[in-house]
């Protein structure tokens, strides 16, 4: 029985383009998540800050408002912690993620994540790296 091919996977262009939409919104909320994320000088978070504004002044700050994580890719934001409170440190801080990180994962809780989800897992730590460099180089 063969499968209709607009339900994803290599029937044409379409589903890419549907998948790249929903990569790029993933990656710019996961950059925005870790830019919110990241400690300040005083050790509190960009988020706490913002937060701490927020109440003082009665408004919401508007830096706190970014990308929304889009729904069909939810599970990989939540694949991406988990790798995440698993990953290995050096002396130089977290180590990135590497295939073999994903392959013990993978193993360990059953999940199989397809070639496409494993790069953007991929994807997603070298952009929550970067968004923390950059933090960490903006003045306070």
């Amino acid at each position: 029985l063969p499968l209709d091919p607009r339900a994803g996977g290599r029937g044409g262009p379409r589903p890419r383009k549907f998948f790249a939409g929903l990569r790029e919104q993933l990656l710019a909320f996961a950059g925005h998540q870790a830019r919110l994320n990241a400690a300040e000088s005083d050790g509190h978070s960009r988020r706490e800050h913002l937060e701490a504004a927020s109440r003082q002044s009665g408004e919401r700050h508007p830096d706190l408002d970014g990308p929304a994580l889009p729904a069909p890719v939810e599970h990989l934001w939540a694949w991406f912690f988990e790798l995440d409170r698993g990953r290995n440190s050096n002396a130089m801080g977290a180590a990135p993620l590497a295939w073999s990180d994903i392959e013990a994962w993978a193993r360990l809780s059953g999940i199989r994540p397809s070639a496409r989800e494993s790069r953007l897992l991929l994807e997603l730590d070298r952009t929550v790296a970067v968004a923390l460099a950059g933090r960490r180089k903006e003045p306070t």
